[in-house]
């Protein structure tokens, strides 16, 4: 094993040592909902409205985000708008 590409630690040969994983990323039954609740509050705080029909849509203006499982799509009529969300994000 070694360390990620791009991970430089000061003192650390990345031949003779490796990270430790503290808590596992995938395969938690909550991770889902983890998920979900910190993208919900990004988005919120970001100025997107969540639909009331369907938990997955936010709007923003003319955007829509829509996300599903751990894809997300944004929808709207002009690249600045989309670009300034991204940005946002």
């Amino acid at each position: 094993m070694a360390l990620p590409a791009g991970i430089v630690i000061k003192y650390i040969n990345s031949k003779t040592h490796v990270l430790k994983l503290e808590c596992n990323l995938y395969g938690q039954k909550h991770d889902g909902r983890v998920w979900n609740l910190f993208l919900s509050t990004k988005l919120k705080k970001i100025g997107f409205t969540q639909s009331c029909v369907d938990e997955c849509v936010f709007y923003r203006g003319n955007i829509i985000f829509i996300c599903y499982v751990d894809d997300g799509i944004f929808a709207g009529l002009m690249d600045e708008e989309i670009d300034a969300a991204i940005a946002d994000l």
